[in-house]
């Protein structure tokens, strides 16, 4: 019985978004991977961060995350995820801390899940 509960326990965990941008004439990807009940990683062009970010809202049409739960006092911005899962469609905020002069940034592109 515990085999069974463990098994359904890791692929209700097991949740993978591939999702393309572009920028500057170029495509780029970027793959969200869960690797816990409330966090993903983030993968470009295969190479992932250590760093995880943290789950802030999920339904059946959304997911958000990001790295918004910072410790640290130096950081310098934070970036948050949205995925519509019914459009298939992903946006991503750099947001500025205000003492910095540079300009948010938004990513948009297609994300499809795999399991």
């Amino acid at each position: 019985m515990t085999l069974i509960f463990l098994f359904f326990t890791l692929y209700a965990n097991a949740e993978t978004y591939h999702c393309q941008y572009q920028i500057k004439g170029k495509i780029q990807n970027i793959k969200f991977d869960r690797t816990s009940h409330s966090h993903f990683k983030k993968c470009y062009e295969n190479v992932c961060e250590n760093s995880g970010l943290s789950i802030i809202h999920v339904d059946n049409k959304d997911l958000i995350f990001g790295d918004v739960y910072q410790n640290e006092k130096s950081i310098k911005y934070f970036r948050i995820y949205f995925i519509d899962k019914e459009k298939n469609f992903f946006k991503s905020l750099k947001i500025f801390m205000p003492e910095s002069n540079l300009d948010n940034e938004v990513i948009e592109g297609n994300c499809q899940k795999s399991n």
